[in-house]
């Protein structure tokens, strides 16, 4: 599948403190991506990040197109223009701390970790590793 959204190298601030370090991901068209991690681990920045209300470095293209720090509403009147094109398919990017839910909802995870995604991969593939079951799902 295509990526609708991607992300390279995003890396945002806070004043002069740096808060992600070269984030990457892609949203798949037709997929749901959760994206993963405790409090402070940078979900919420990257959101910020991509919406342009933060600093930052790095680049995001929607639909093959650059958007990197262009204001939030121009990305969804993109958006909108590229489902009555007939180009677009429902697309979801959650942001959660209720990992399980969260996993067995999406079919790609990133997990976030004090600004940096420290795994990825199918949600099946991630709710399975050791680690993350530990640290998010309690077993």
């Amino acid at each position: 599948m295509p990526s609708l959204l991607e992300v390279k190298a995003l890396k945002a601030y806070y004043g002069q403190t740096q808060a992600l370090y070269d984030v990457g991901f892609d949203l798949a068209e037709g997929g749901i991506t959760t994206l993963l991690g405790a409090n402070g681990a940078g979900k919420t920045t990257t959101l910020r990040a991509i919406c342009n209300m933060v600093r930052t470095e790095g680049e995001v293209r929607f639909a093959g197109k650059d958007v990197t720090g262009r204001p939030t509403e121009e990305i969804v009147r993109q958006r909108i223009a590229h489902v009555p094109e007939g180009r677009g398919t429902f697309t979801t990017l959650t942001v959660d701390q209720n990992a399980a839910l969260a996993l067995d909802l999406a079919t790609q995870a990133y997990v976030l970790e004090t600004g940096r995604v420290v795994m990825s991969g199918p949600s099946a593939v991630v709710k399975n590793d050791e680690n993350v079951r530990k640290s998010y799902l309690g077993y």
